[in-house]
């Protein structure tokens, strides 16, 4: 954990240590305000995927919304972190499978209401005999899968099998089916080719469409043998548009939104780039070059190269620990200590790099937020 730097409330931003994660808190007051009436105005709700920033104080924003019907996370871990801060509704967006985790699993759900994914019989059995164990019950989603190597069970006789065995057996709920498309050029795109990618975005994002479309339609299969569908959980911020207009959809798990990124900037216009990493420059070696101290371990560059905030100026590349940006307008205006703003290309990706969040309001030190679910990925 790094060792906290703290200024008074009411600080000026300029004046904070860097590199530091600063999130604006209008943009991001706003963010949350624009999905919430969007999805009402949908009659769906969110299970806001907290992973993408982290943070108990802005999931406890999410959660004021009448739109949310609970939180997502990624691991077992994470899931009890936010529980420990007060969130008790919690959907693990995976499998959890070996008895010392389905053990933590039911510990958790004794206090809290707990969903989770399923896409096999064996893990059916082991989490109802854990669940009835400890006297606790457990809400189950079925994982449809999008292509043969991705995480849940082909639509069909099988899974069909899968979700009687949920009814019969005790202490595990069936809410529903759970599916995620994964959009390849989302996860691939550079921010320097986001006008075509742009274009190959909605030629992808069909494909999720029809996605979905096969999970109502196992949804209507199951229905009429008996077997009660409470929820369809489906899309993700990249096509949460598209996925709302679908009839029988019931929830929608999204998480860049809130803070966004580089990725998502052109994509998704209607919402605002909250959260970025202010740096200093420590160097100008020359006219037209900039180093600052911002590298990969403050920003990260693993799938995407981050965005200057300032106009003219290119990130060129991430050391560890520093940022080379080259710019076409001379230093004349640059020195040495000023900030440089940069937008991290995929934010999950960088609010696990950092232990707090700095926020911030008209140009001013807010709120310090701590990120303790970091690295907790068991």
């Amino acid at each position: 954990m790094e060792r906290p730097i703290f200024k008074d409330i009411g600080t000026k931003e300029i004046e904070l240590d860097t590199p530091g994660l600063m999130v604006d808190l209008d943009s991001l007051d706003y963010n949350l305000a624009y999905m919430n009436r969007f999805v009402e105005s949908k009659g769906l709700n969110i299970k806001p995927y907290i992973g993408a920033h982290g943070s108990p104080a802005i999931a406890h924003k999410q959660i004021k919304y009448s739109s949310t019907s609970g939180i997502t996370v990624s691991t077992l871990g994470q899931a009890e972190v936010f529980i420990e801060h007060g969130l008790n509704d919690v959907l693990i967006a995976n499998i959890i499978y070996n008895k010392r985790k389905i053990n933590r699993l039911c510990a958790l759900a004794k206090n809290s209401n707990i969903t989770l994914l399923v896409d096999n019989t064996s893990n059916i059995a082991d989490l109802s005999a854990a669940a009835t164990s400890a006297g606790v019950e457990l809400n189950l989603l079925l994982v449809i899968s999008s292509s043969t190597d991705s995480l849940g069970v082909e639509p069909g006789d099988n899974a069909e099998k899968m979700c009687q065995d949920i009814q019969k057996l005790p202490a595990i709920n069936f809410t529903g089916l759970f599916g995620k498309f994964i959009n390849n050029y989302v996860s691939e795109s550079l921010p320097e080719n986001n006008i075509y990618n742009k274009l190959e975005f909605n030629k992808i994002n069909n494909d999720s469409i029809q996605f979905v479309q096969t999970i109502l339609n196992f949804r209507e299969q199951i229905e009429t043998k008996g077997i009660e569908v409470n929820s369809v959980v489906y899309g993700c911020t990249y096509d949460y548009q598209d996925v709302a207009s679908i009839s029988g959809v019931t929830d929608i798990i999204a998480g860049s939104y809130a803070l966004m990124d580089a990725k998502y900037k052109v994509l998704r216009t209607e919402f605002k780039n909250a959260a970025s990493v202010m740096t200093c420059i420590t160097s100008l070696p020359a006219p037209k070059t900039i180093i600052t101290d911002g590298g990969r371990k403050a920003i990260g560059a693993d799938l995407g190269s981050p965005e200057a905030t300032l106009p003219g100026l290119i990130v060129k590349g991430l050391s560890a620990e520093h940022g080379n940006i080259a710019f076409d307008w001379g230093n004349k205006n640059l020195n040495l200590g000023d900030r440089i703003w940069c937008i991290p290309y995929d934010i999950t990706s960088c609010v696990n790099l950092h232990d707090y969040i700095f926020g911030i309001r008209n140009g001013c030190l807010e709120s310090i937020w701590d990120l303790p679910a970091r690295g907790h990925y068991r």
